[in-house]
Protein backbone atom coordinates (compact mmCIF):
# COMPACT_ATOMS: atom_id res chain seq x y z
CA UNK A 1 0.00 0.00 0.00
CA UNK A 2 1.44 3.34 -1.09
CA UNK A 3 2.87 5.41 1.98
CA UNK A 4 1.80 8.32 0.66
CA UNK A 5 -2.18 7.11 0.71
CA UNK A 6 -1.87 6.35 4.54
CA UNK A 7 -0.55 9.39 5.24
CA UNK A 8 -3.33 10.73 4.10
CA UNK A 9 -5.81 8.98 6.62
CA UNK A 10 -3.69 9.61 9.73
CA UNK A 11 -3.16 13.55 8.61
CA UNK A 12 -7.24 13.73 8.43
CA UNK A 13 -8.00 12.23 11.74
CA UNK A 14 -5.75 14.54 13.19
CA UNK A 15 -6.94 17.51 10.77
CA UNK A 16 -10.65 16.33 12.55
CA UNK A 17 -9.48 16.03 15.98
CA UNK A 18 -7.61 19.35 16.25
CA UNK A 19 -10.40 21.58 14.11
CA UNK A 20 -13.58 20.00 15.22
CA UNK A 21 -12.55 19.05 18.91
CA UNK A 22 -9.41 20.88 19.87
CA UNK A 23 -7.81 17.47 21.01
CA UNK A 24 -4.09 17.43 20.23
CA UNK A 25 -3.24 14.42 18.58
CA UNK A 26 0.20 12.60 18.15
CA UNK A 27 0.77 8.87 16.97
CA UNK A 28 0.90 6.57 19.72
CA UNK A 29 3.44 4.75 18.30
CA UNK A 30 4.53 2.71 15.54
CA UNK A 31 2.77 1.62 12.77
CA UNK A 32 2.51 -2.16 12.12
CA UNK A 33 0.66 -5.19 10.03
CA UNK A 34 -3.18 -6.62 10.72
CA UNK A 35 -3.45 -10.12 9.23
CA UNK A 36 -6.84 -11.19 8.51
CA UNK A 37 -8.91 -12.07 10.62
CA UNK A 38 -8.18 -8.79 12.48
CA UNK A 39 -9.29 -8.54 15.92
CA UNK A 40 -11.52 -5.79 16.17
CA UNK A 41 -11.56 -3.05 19.13
CA UNK A 42 -14.16 -2.88 22.13
CA UNK A 43 -15.93 -0.10 19.63
CA UNK A 44 -15.02 -0.02 15.57
CA UNK A 45 -16.07 2.13 12.89
CA UNK A 46 -15.76 0.68 9.59
CA UNK A 47 -15.98 2.59 6.15
CA UNK A 48 -15.37 0.87 3.00
CA UNK A 49 -14.11 2.94 -0.09
CA UNK A 50 -14.62 2.01 -3.58
CA UNK A 51 -13.57 3.95 -6.84
CA UNK A 52 -10.28 4.13 -8.07
CA UNK A 53 -8.90 2.81 -4.47
CA UNK A 54 -11.14 -0.23 -2.63
CA UNK A 55 -10.71 -1.18 0.54
CA UNK A 56 -12.06 -0.15 4.31
CA UNK A 57 -10.78 2.51 6.99
CA UNK A 58 -11.28 1.05 10.35
CA UNK A 59 -11.01 3.40 13.74
CA UNK A 60 -10.63 1.03 16.65
CA UNK A 61 -11.70 2.62 20.56
CA UNK A 62 -12.11 1.20 24.04
CA UNK A 63 -15.46 1.65 25.42
CA UNK A 64 -13.52 4.59 27.37
CA UNK A 65 -12.07 6.35 24.67
CA UNK A 66 -14.81 6.27 22.41
CA UNK A 67 -17.43 7.50 24.93
CA UNK A 68 -14.99 10.25 25.50
CA UNK A 69 -14.68 11.08 21.84
CA UNK A 70 -18.67 11.06 21.25
CA UNK A 71 -19.53 12.90 24.86
CA UNK A 72 -17.28 15.74 23.16
CA UNK A 73 -18.87 15.47 19.95
CA UNK A 74 -22.11 15.84 21.80
CA UNK A 75 -21.10 18.33 24.00
CA UNK A 76 -22.45 16.56 26.70
CA UNK A 77 -19.43 15.65 29.26
CA UNK A 78 -21.89 13.83 31.61
CA UNK A 79 -23.68 11.29 28.70
CA UNK A 80 -22.97 7.90 30.34
CA UNK A 81 -23.91 4.89 28.17
CA UNK A 82 -22.86 4.14 24.53
CA UNK A 83 -26.21 3.80 22.82
CA UNK A 84 -27.27 4.38 19.48
CA UNK A 85 -26.93 8.22 19.97
CA UNK A 86 -23.11 7.48 20.48
CA UNK A 87 -22.76 4.93 17.92
CA UNK A 88 -24.33 7.72 15.26
CA UNK A 89 -21.97 10.47 16.75
CA UNK A 90 -19.15 8.28 16.46
CA UNK A 91 -19.57 6.91 12.52
CA UNK A 92 -20.50 10.61 11.93
CA UNK A 93 -16.55 11.15 13.17
CA UNK A 94 -15.54 8.05 10.28
CA UNK A 95 -17.96 10.41 7.88
CA UNK A 96 -15.84 13.55 8.58
CA UNK A 97 -12.25 11.50 8.55
CA UNK A 98 -13.10 9.80 5.71
CA UNK A 99 -14.46 12.47 3.62
CA UNK A 100 -11.54 14.56 4.26
CA UNK A 101 -9.09 11.76 2.85
CA UNK A 102 -11.49 11.33 0.19
CA UNK A 103 -11.05 15.27 -0.98
CA UNK A 104 -7.37 14.60 -0.54
CA UNK A 105 -6.75 11.37 -2.76
CA UNK A 106 -9.46 13.50 -5.10
CA UNK A 107 -6.09 16.12 -5.65
CA UNK A 108 -3.66 12.66 -5.79
CA UNK A 109 -6.11 11.66 -9.11
CA UNK A 110 -8.02 8.96 -7.25
CA UNK A 111 -11.57 9.52 -7.03
CA UNK A 112 -13.63 7.50 -4.57
CA UNK A 113 -16.85 6.73 -2.90
CA UNK A 114 -17.54 6.09 0.52
CA UNK A 115 -19.87 3.56 1.99
CA UNK A 116 -21.47 4.90 5.15
CA UNK A 117 -20.41 3.95 8.15
CA UNK A 118 -21.05 0.34 10.04
CA UNK A 119 -20.20 0.41 14.11
CA UNK A 120 -19.63 -2.63 15.40
CA UNK A 121 -19.66 -2.22 19.42
CA UNK A 122 -18.14 -6.13 20.65
CA UNK A 123 -15.82 -6.83 23.16
CA UNK A 124 -14.55 -10.01 21.36
CA UNK A 125 -14.95 -9.88 17.13
CA UNK A 126 -12.43 -10.49 14.54
CA UNK A 127 -13.66 -9.59 10.92
CA UNK A 128 -12.34 -10.12 7.72
CA UNK A 129 -11.54 -7.45 4.95
CA UNK A 130 -11.11 -7.42 1.56
CA UNK A 131 -7.49 -7.63 1.62
CA UNK A 132 -4.76 -9.29 2.89
CA UNK A 133 -3.33 -6.86 5.77
CA UNK A 134 -4.28 -3.37 7.50
CA UNK A 135 -1.74 -1.02 8.36
CA UNK A 136 -2.49 -0.09 12.11
CA UNK A 137 -1.86 3.23 13.52
CA UNK A 138 -2.11 4.13 16.98
CA UNK A 139 -3.37 7.58 17.59
CA UNK A 140 -2.79 9.17 21.04
CA UNK A 141 -5.15 11.71 22.79
CA UNK A 142 -5.65 13.48 25.99
CA UNK A 143 -8.88 11.10 26.15
CA UNK A 144 -6.54 7.96 25.70
CA UNK A 145 -5.23 5.94 22.51
CA UNK A 146 -7.34 4.51 19.68
CA UNK A 147 -6.01 3.40 16.96
CA UNK A 148 -6.87 3.81 12.80
CA UNK A 149 -6.38 1.19 10.42
CA UNK A 150 -6.01 1.30 6.48
CA UNK A 151 -6.53 -1.50 3.84
CA UNK A 152 -6.47 -0.20 0.40
CA UNK A 153 -5.54 -0.95 -2.99
CA UNK A 154 -6.09 0.03 -6.49
CA UNK A 155 -9.31 -1.51 -8.17
CA UNK A 156 -8.73 -3.45 -11.05
CA UNK A 157 -9.37 -1.39 -13.99
CA UNK A 158 -12.43 -2.40 -15.83
CA UNK A 159 -12.11 -3.95 -19.41
CA UNK A 160 -14.28 -2.44 -22.67
CA UNK A 161 -16.63 -5.35 -23.75
CA UNK A 162 -16.46 -5.09 -27.86
CA UNK A 163 -19.06 -6.95 -29.86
Amino acid sequence: MNAEIVNKFFGSTATVLRDYFHLDVSSGGTASLVKMPAALDHISVILSFTGDLTGQFVMGFSMEVGLNMARTMMGNPDYEQFDELCQSAIGELGNMICGMTSAELTGMGYICDIAPPAVLVNEHASMSFGVPTLIAQPVSTRFGEFRICIGMSPSKKKVPVTS
